[in-house]
């Protein structure tokens, strides 16, 4: 989640992250875990992430979502 005062930067960061992830680690996929009171995913939609299951962390639900390396 980004601060407000980084609002409209989420692209150029989610863009440097994809970048090392994919071409400087050689990883596969990344995935993010959203609350379930969380229901406005488009944002991250959009960027390609699909979604990918449910995680229970300590008694709290999560919306998996996972972008694959093309």
């Amino acid at each position: 989640m980004l601060h407000p005062d980084f609002w409209g930067w989420g692209f150029k960061i989610f863009t440097k992250i994809k970048n090392i992830a994919f071409e400087q680690m050689n990883i596969d996929s990344i995935t993010i875990l959203f609350p379930l009171s969380r229901k406005n995913i488009k944002a991250v939609t959009r960027f390609g992430f699909t979604k990918d299951g449910e995680l229970d962390i300590a008694g709290e639900k999560f919306i998996k979502l996972r972008l694959n390396k093309l």
